[in-house]
């Protein structure tokens, strides 16, 4: 790889906060869209996508993500700290806004629409040495997360699960079997480094 190309793949990002709403056509033979949503800004980046299927996409889809600079100094490295929605559910309605995420399961029929699943990980080490630990959303190294999941019931927060040889901390949302209306999960984010 060329220097210059390289020393751009490295640059910082200057450009202004970004939202970004795009249809994604299937294929060419149907009218059938999934609608994705994204927030662009120097230390936090959300993306959601709107999908309404019958059939699970499986792990490797990415329905709701976000990801931030969960370590101010970046030494050794930078380090991302990024959280993701494990896709239980076909149909989910997730958008992304400025600092927000709103994730819900409009058809509660479906396999998978019981249980709100996010898959954590890119916590800093010198966070954790410092004594630092992951308990759901309630504090994370330069994030600040205000999260809603009215009716809803957290789990405690597991660290270990592994997918694709990759280590994360499970943090979940069960949907009570007497639960009505439409489970929803919201975020609001504040970047705090």
């Amino acid at each position: 790889m060329p220097d210059d190309v390289a020393t751009q793949l490295k640059g910082t990002f200057t450009g202004p906060d970004r939202f970004l709403n795009r249809s994604i056509k299937e294929d060419l033979t149907t009218d059938y869209v999934r609608v994705a949503t994204s927030w662009i800004s120097k230390p936090l980046m959300i993306g959601a996508e709107s999908i309404a299927e019958t059939e699970n996409r499986g792990d490797q889809f990415v329905p709701a993500i976000v990801h931030w600079a969960s370590d101010p100094d970046h030494k050794p490295f930078p380090y991302v700290g990024f959280f993701s929605l494990y896709p239980t559910a076909s149909t989910i309605d997730a958008v992304a806004g400025p600092g927000t995420l709103s994730i819900s399961y409009p058809n509660r029929t479906q396999e998978g629409s019981d249980i709100f699943t996010f898959a954590l990980s890119g916590v800093a080490p010198k966070w954790l040495l410092e004594g630092n630990r992951v308990h759901g959303f309630n504090n994370l190294p330069c994030l600040a997360v205000t999260v809603s999941a009215p009716g809803l019931d957290l789990q405690p927060t597991v660290y270990g699960s592994q997918l694709r040889s990759h280590l994360f901390y499970n943090i979940s949302y069960v949907v009570p079997e007497a639960f009505t209306g439409v489970p929803t999960v919201t975020f609001e984010f504040e970047y705090t480094c």
